[in-house]
C-alpha cells in the first residue's frame, strides 16, 4: 500500500507550508510496478516522491541509502498524469507523460492508484502555483 507522507492539502490542514518541507523529504512512498523503457517488462519498484521528482529504486532497502541508489527518476516538470489502464493493458495503471518519455506504473489497488494520482497531480500543481513556473 502507498503511504502518503504529506500533500499540499494535508499540509494546509495542519498549518504547514510545503515550501518549508525540504524537497529531499519524501512526500509519498510505496511499491508500484513499473514498465521498463527499452524492454517492456514490468518490475516491482519502490517509489518516493521528493520535491518535483518521482524516484524509483530496486527496493526499499536501496531507497534508505538515498537518491544516489535510485534506478531512475521521473521529472514532473510539465508532466501530466492520466489513466493508463487501456494503453498499458494493466489494471490500476497510471500513465505519466513527461517531455522526454511516457512512464507506466501500476498500483496494487484502485485506492492506491487514486492516492498516487491525486498526490502527483497536487505536487505538479503546487510547484506551478508556488513559482508560476518550474
Amino acid at each position: 500500500a502507498a503511504i502518503l507522507i504529506q500533500t499540499n492539502a494535508c499540509a494546509k490542514t495542519f498549518g504547514v507550508d510545503l515550501a518549508e518541507v525540504p524537497s529531499s523529504a519524501p512526500r509519498m512512498v510505496g511499491n508500484l510496478t513499473k514498465q521498463g523503457g527499452s524492454f517492456k517488462s514490468w518490475n516491482s519498484r519502490w517509489f518516493e516522491l521528493r520535491g518535483e521528482r518521482l524516484y524509483y529504486f530496486k527496493n526499499k532497502k536501496d531507497a534508505s541509502v538515498g537518491v544516489e541508489k535510485a534506478k531512475g527518476d521521473v521529472p514532473l516538470h510539465g508532466a501530466t498524469v492520466e489513466n493508463g489502464d487501456q494503453d498499458s493493458g494493466k489494471k490500476f495503471c497510471l500513465k505519466i507523460v513527461t517531455s522526454g518519455r511516457t512512464y507506466f506504473v501500476a498500483a496494487q489497488s484502485q485506492d492506491d492508484k487514486q492516492s498516487w494520482a491525486q498526490t502527483l497531480l497536487q505536487c505538479i500543481q503546487y510547484h506551478l502555483n508556488e513559482s508560476g513556473q518550474w
